[in-house]
């Protein structure tokens, strides 16, 4: 146990997230993740989070029925340091560490949490987080188990509560809680032996990882066939889709089972784990013997989007006698590098997360690998590229002031290094529809404009959207005009 609680910190400080499904959550073709298990259903939704959220509530309804609420009162974010560590045990130090909050007193006040949402590198690196350990979103006030469901099909609702108004924030598909839902199984699972190494291959079902009936996976070993069979990884693994110059090259799942001896037979099962820990079937039985064999000494790297960084993966020849990894990066392919990692020279290590990377930058990495006997590699070089898809922030200080006819608006010029421009709407307030209507047919590049199109006897509504050079929308500042007088 203190081994696992040691590599669970260790994993953290290297920013290495290494296990469960990418950012799930925000995949999904629905916003409430539902899951029934023996007459339970078990759902799953991540609100917008604030300090100003007070919780959720859930309702449930057949699809000709009323809505009834499930919840006796709102389902709240823990915050009680003592409660949090009752439900997580030793996960709650990475819980923690993931809010910023080092040996929490009391636990996680308002202060403390503000100043994490106001990260939006820690609060992504929180909700991958969130799908590794599934009492996370529990502790986060985002889960709920329904144990007396009406039978047949029925529909929940998620609402939230912000300064005493309930708003809707979700509606789940329909949920037969007659019936169980099935994780599907791995089907094809391979053992390769290597030199105090067992090498295991399967198939990723990508179809089941976007429709989040899978997370992550399981691995189990046993010294025989009809043993018991013990799982290996302290946490689910992260379904992980290599890419080679932005293109994936491979379905295939790979685990790399260190805790084996040579000369001794091994089988092994994998199940499939979905987003409230609960296992599949396990797969068809693999088993292998690993052994002692020369092999050639070669070193390569692989790269892939994992959040909002990037995730090298070092592929070393299976060497007993491999001494570690540099990593050097630059912005331009032919100079200009800098060595990112290890600080100190040659460092033991699978995986390294790069997180200072910009959307839509260029950036190009390659490793030297060093043996034991002085033989040195070099990997290839690779080109990584993360789409940028974070929208700008809100446009700040928004002013209107009528001029007779002309409504002037003026606001503060967004910071950030890759904004576009601007987008200005208008609707009419109070109307039926209240339909946006883009007053500009290019962006605009100054921070006003001045609006002449409008009727003086209506009230309206003006809305100011930053765009980036990616064609990311921000939210949009709002204001209103009354008529002039």
């Amino acid at each position: 146990m203190k081994l696992i609680y040691k590599n669970l910190v260790l994993f953290w400080i290297l920013g290495v997230i290494f296990l469960l499904l990418q950012e799930n959550m925000q995949a999904h073709t629905s916003p409430v993740v539902s899951f029934v298990r023996n007459g339970k259903v078990y759902l799953r939704w991540k609100p917008e989070r604030s300090t100003a959220l007070e919780g959720c509530n859930v309702y449930r309804k057949t699809l000709d029925g009323d809505w009834t609420k499930c919840t006796i009162k709102p389902i709240e974010r823990i915050t009680n340091s003592d409660e949090i560590h009752q439900i997580l045990g030793t996960q709650s130090k990475v819980f923690f560490q993931l809010m910023g909050v080092q040996f929490p007193q009391k636990g996680i006040d308002d202060s403390a949490y503000s100043t994490f949402l106001q990260s939006k590198k820690q609060v992504s690196n929180f909700d991958l987080m969130c799908q590794i350990y599934p009492d996370f979103p529990r502790v986060m006030g985002e889960m709920y188990v329904d144990s007396t469901p009406s039978k047949g099909a029925v529909i929940y609702k998620i609402t939230t509560i912000e300064h005493g108004k309930e708003t809707e924030l979700a509606v789940s598909q329909p949920v037969n809680s007659t019936i169980n839902d099935i994780i599907p199984e791995i089907l094809m699972l391979e053992a390769i032996p290597r030199n105090e190494r067992v090498v295991l291959k399967w198939k990723r079902n990508d179809n089941a990882l976007e429709a989040g009936t899978v997370n992550g996976f399981n691995v189990y070993r046993s010294k025989s066939l009809l043993g018991q069979f013990e799982r290996v990884n302290s946490s689910p693994i992260f379904p992980i889709r290599l890419l080679v110059e932005g293109k994936k090259t491979t379905d295939e799942q790979e685990f790399l089972d260190k805790l084996v001896n040579n000369g001794t037979e091994y089988f092994y099962v994998v199940r499939s784990v979905n987003a409230f820990g609960f296992e599949s079937e396990p797969s068809m039985t693999a088993h292998t013997t690993p052994f002692s064999t020369d092999v050639e000494i070669k070193f390569d790297i692989t790269i892939e989007q994992f959040g909002s960084g990037a995730m090298v993966h070092f592929i070393a020849g299976d060497s007993a006698h491999f001494e570690g990894v540099e990593l050097w990066k630059s912005t331009k392919r032919a100079n200009g590098y800098s060595k990112v990692f290890p600080l100190s020279p040659f460092q033991l290590q699978n995986n390294f997360y790069d997180s200072d990377v910009s959307g839509g930058e260029h950036y190009f990495y390659y490793a030297v690998g060093k043996w034991k006997n002085g033989e040195v590699r070099q990997s290839d070089t690779l080109l990584f590229i993360r789409p940028d898809k974070l929208p700008p922030d809100i446009p700040q200080g928004l002013t209107a002031t009528n001029k007779g006819a002309i409504t002037v608006l003026s606001w503060k010029k967004s910071n950030e290094n890759d904004i576009e421009g601007y987008e200005i709407r208008r609707s009419v307030v109070q109307s039926a529809e209240a339909m946006q209507f883009a007053l500009t047919d290019k962006l605009l590049q100054t921070n006003s404009f001045s609006d002449s199109t409008k009727t003086q006897e209506r009230a309206y509504r003006y809305y100011v959207y930053a765009v980036d050079k990616t064609g990311n929308y921000s939210k949009p500042a709002e204001i209103e005009v009354l008529p002039a007088k």
